[in-house]
């Protein structure tokens, strides 16, 4: 699951590795809270269930090499571009000093061969009704087109909920580390016997998980975390675009990865 990381030089202005703001600095409508990014060492914090959801989307999505989240705007910036716009510049209601602005995600993404950086803004679409919020997206949207960087705005229509639900859902066992309740010498194992019983008696993945774990002497659950470690790293298949409920039938499907694994170990 290793990605290339973008260079700081990669977009104009701050380091692009990181979050410059927390949950802590700044107000949050809905569920705010920090998660891993593409590496371990990686923390995003994100301010509304939306930046939650559109995180997920692009952390699933095969072209996408760096997300960089709460990206701030250098301020002298900013504060010339309000000024030339003839709004006024967002402040701290609390301490009345003007506030940085920043952009929800930076990403560096691949498409044919090709790299290049955007950055979207998220937003509820009920809130574009209100000139406030307007205003403030245009400051960022000044900044970004003036140097040079796609910049776009996503609401809940561009977002597909049953991805980024099904995403989040798999990267709960993204990695195998000693406090894992499987190790990796394990999963082969598992796999093969849950595989099988998916295949043979067609019944919800969570009762096939529980009937592995029975016959394989493992905790409740293991097998289930199993199946998400197998489908987090593409080891199976399944449409991630039909959200998926554990205790109804899922259909997976063994993938090209899966089987030059299981070449190799042969």
């Amino acid at each position: 699951m290793a990605r290339n990381k973008a260079t700081q030089t990669s977009v104009p202005g701050q380091m692009i590795s990181k979050s410059d703001l927390t949950v802590r600095d700044v107000p949050s409508k809905g569920l705010s809270g920090r998660l891993r990014g593409l590496s371990r060492s990686e923390m995003h914090h994100l301010f509304s269930t939306l930046e939650r959801q559109y995180f997920y989307c692009l952390l699933w999505s095969r072209r996408i090499e760096d997300i960089c989240s709460q990206e701030i705007i250098p301020l002298e910036t900013t504060i010339q571009i309000a000024d030339r716009l003839g709004v006024k510049h967002p402040i701290n209601p609390k301490t009345k000093e003007l506030k940085p602005v920043s952009s929800d995600f930076v990403i560096t993404g691949v498409n044919e061969g090709v790299t290049r950086v955007h950055v979207r803004s998220v937003k509820p679409e009920e809130e574009l009704n209100k000139l406030r919020t307007v205003e403030k997206l245009e400051i960022e949207r000044v900044y970004w087109f003036e140097k040079g960087i796609d910049w776009g705005l996503v609401t809940e229509k561009q977002i597909n909920t049953n991805l980024a639900v099904n995403a989040q859902w798999v990267y709960e066992s993204e990695h195998i580390t000693p406090y894992s309740p499987v190790q990796q010498m394990h999963v082969s194992p598992i796999e093969h016997s849950l595989y099988e019983e998916i295949h043979r008696t067609g019944n919800a993945l969570s009762h096939c998980a529980l009937t592995v774990d029975h016959r394989l002497g493992l905790r409740e659950g293991d097998s289930l975390w199993v199946a998400k470690y197998l489908i987090c790293h593409r080891f199976w298949e399944v449409d991630m675009n039909v959200r998926i409920e554990p205790t109804r039938p899922v259909p997976v499907q063994r993938s090209a990865l899966m089987s030059m694994a299981k070449g190799e170990q042969a």
